[in-house]
């Protein structure tokens, strides 16, 4: 991955290695003042990454320069560990299109704030190179914080208000999309269960909608387990509480990207999703057993212990390995 040591933000230059990985972060930027953000969504992709920050909404500004033009105190706010934080931070007084009205602002009264204010791409381009920034540059006021209580998150502010990615779309899928991606691997980890599938549909729509791509062929049947009794000689999950558990048909599936208007696909997507399917290692199994709610725990447990946390790691090893022996990079 393209970061520099310190956990900070790089400068590559990708003209000498085109094809290195890029790390991206998306985030929201919260937007409800009249025409800024489509009816009901209420915010815009933001997105940070080695070579610019910003989105399209907002504007972009190389990553070098938003760096350069910060006084030291403020860069700690864009480092990778703070953007991930942000990435992350589900519950804030602005959270997009799951805002929650008058609540939000209740939020912001009690500090129940995991969102940043952060300085304005546009205007940090427009500050000079150098140690004579304006006052505001140096840390929002109490002006900003009312403008929480009173939900008022406008995109030509000087401060932008960042907050989780999926306030907008929780899957990165169109910032994939947006760059030109034409294999895209989608790890469906949104929370919705291996039954549900809401979270994708959103993102599938919003392809359309935003970047005119329609995506095909997706039979997400295949990763839910089946309903009702088993056949005698099916294969299940015994729980240690006696319960059984069918196994899912596929850990992934496959679908095609097609531009509105084309015949012919142009790429594909292979979605995967954090099911339990015949096949899986035995220690994965094994803790399956004991733990029913395994591969499906609230974000709520934020204390995983060693096996908790390894069980994860080896499905997700095992389901990324057969997709890509299905769909090679």
């Amino acid at each position: 991955m393209c970061v520099a040591s310190g956990l900070k933000w790089g400068r590559l230059d990708r003209s000498r290695r085109p094809s290195s990985p890029e790390l991206l972060l998306c985030c929201a930027v919260n937007l409800n003042e009249l025409d800024e953000a489509a009816s009901a969504r209420r915010a815009g992709s933001f997105v940070f990454s080695t070579d610019y920050i910003g989105g399209p909404d907002v504007g972009w500004i190389p990553t070098g320069d938003y760096l350069d033009r910060l006084p030291k105190a403020r860069r700690k706010d864009v480092t990778v560990l703070a953007t991930m934080a942000i990435s992350g931070a589900a519950f804030s007084p602005g959270m997009g299109k799951k805002s929650m009205g008058a609540i939000g602002g209740l939020m912001a009264l009690v500090n129940a704030r995991l969102r940043v204010w952060l300085p304005h791409p546009r205007a940090v381009q427009n500050l000079p190179n150098g140690k004579n920034w304006p006052r505001w540059i140096a840390r929002p006021g109490w002006t900003w914080w009312w403008r929480e209580v009173i939900r008022k998150f406008s995109g030509d502010a000087s401060y932008l208000y960042v907050s989780d990615g999926g306030h907008w779309e929780n899957l990165g899928l169109i910032e994939l999309l947006r760059r030109g991606c034409n294999r895209v691997y989608l790890v469906s980890a949104a929370g919705d269960g291996a039954q549900g599938f809401g979270t994708i549909g959103e993102a599938i729509a919003l392809a359309d909608e935003e970047l005119g791509i329609e995506i095909e062929g997706l039979d997400l049947d295949h990763l839910r387990a089946p309903d009702g009794d088993p056949a005698e000689d099916e294969e299940v999950l015994v729980h240690a509480d006696g319960t059984i558990q069918r196994f899912a048909p596929a850990a992934h599936v496959i679908g095609t990207l097609r531009l509105t208007g084309d015949n012919e696909p142009y790429g594909k997507i292979i979605v995967l999703e954090a099911n339990l399917t015949n096949g899986i290692r035995w220690d994965i199994q094994a803790y399956a057993e004991q733990h029913p709610q395994f591969p499906d725990d609230s974000t709520l447990d934020q204390f995983f212990d060693h096996r908790q946390f390894e069980s994860y790691r080896s499905l997700g090893y095992h389901q990324m390995s057969e997709a890509l022996t299905d769909a090679p990079l």
